[in-house]
């Protein structure tokens, strides 16, 4: 298909399939086609890395993504039991699914527009009036303040969920409608952790971005205002009272950049008990990576 683009502006494409280099008909992406078809979109290169990784036998790649992430080494104590082969043997890839928030949060937020406290520092003065009308006008209709959490992709197994968000040449969301301070990294501890517990399982985060010296500034910035952070996640959510729960999802939140995630799969391709198809797999997605504006750099022959 033809390709069209404005100069100083990124590509963008007539057919979201020609930005995508697997599984091209999917449902899930076809109902995403308008976020898909610019060059930029950091949901395609999420989509054309990880569904590529669906397809391998995650015993190569997902316990090495995990440590890396982490900073972490086999047999670190906060990562007992969570990497053996049986654990990661057939992960569970959820895409683009909505989490439901912890219903305190909901009566938090009530609380907050009833006693006229919803923080709103985030819009033009002129706009505050409107915003308070807005939020009572949804709590008589007795509608959320806050809508679900959409995490682009979880990957699960019998022990714990991975929490996936990336950017690329953006950054993670600073705020929702009626609190300046509830950022996106924020909202997918709040809601993973919550589906997680009530499974019994624990949660762990991930964020991928490219450069945090031009593109990713702020998303680092979150990133490292959480991670390891116990005593700052637990005071961003206030309405939460399992403190350990909170301190497990600051010591399990990781972030990796996307060169990095390609140097990762060049090594992955040293694992014995990967098959030709794996290999092609492999090679095709460093391939790809090489292409991207990530910093990635092919110097190593591809085997």
């Amino acid at each position: 298909m033809e390709r069209r683009h404005s100069q100083g502006e990124p590509r963008v494409f007539d057919d979201h399939r020609d930005n995508l280099t697997v599984d091209v008909q999917n449902v899930l992406v076809q109902e995403r086609a308008a976020q898909l078809r610019s060059e930029d979109s950091q949901i395609a290169l999420l989509w054309n890395v990880f569904r590529s990784l669906q397809n391998l036998d995650p015993r190569t790649w997902l316990p090495r993504l995990v440590l890396q992430a982490l900073g972490a080494k086999k047999g670190s104590p906060r990562l007992r039991g969570t990497l053996t082969p049986s654990n990661v043997m057939e992960p569970t890839f959820h895409w683009w699914r909505r989490y439901e928030l912890p219903p305190s949060r909901h009566e938090w937020l009530r609380d907050q527009a009833i006693n006229a406290n919803l923080d709103l520092s985030h819009y033009p003065a002129c706009y505050v009036a409107e915003k308070k009308d807005e939020a009572t006008r949804l709590l008589q209709e007795g509608l959320p303040l806050e809508e679900r959490v959409e995490l682009p992709l979880v990957i699960e197994t019998p022990r714990w969920l991975l929490g996936v968000l990336a950017v690329y040449k953006g950054n993670l969301r600073q705020n929702t409608r009626f609190d300046a301070k509830r950022d996106e990294l924020l909202r997918m501890l709040d809601a993973g952790t919550h589906v997680a517990g009530t499974a019994g399982k624990k949660f762990l985060g991930l964020v991928l971005y490219n450069d945090t010296r031009t593109y990713n500034t702020e998303t680092k910035r979150l990133v490292d205002t959480y991670r390891g952070h116990s005593d700052v996640v637990a005071a961003r959510l206030p309405h939460r009272l399992d403190a350990e729960k909170l301190a497990d999802a600051a010591n399990l939140l990781g972030d990796l950049r996307w060169r990095d995630l390609g140097t990762l799969l060049l090594d992955t391709k040293d694992e014995e008990r990967l098959g030709l198809f794996d290999l092609a797999v492999l090679d095709e997605l460093i391939k790809y990576l090489s292409r991207k504006d990530v910093g990635f750099n092919l110097l190593r022959r591809l085997k």
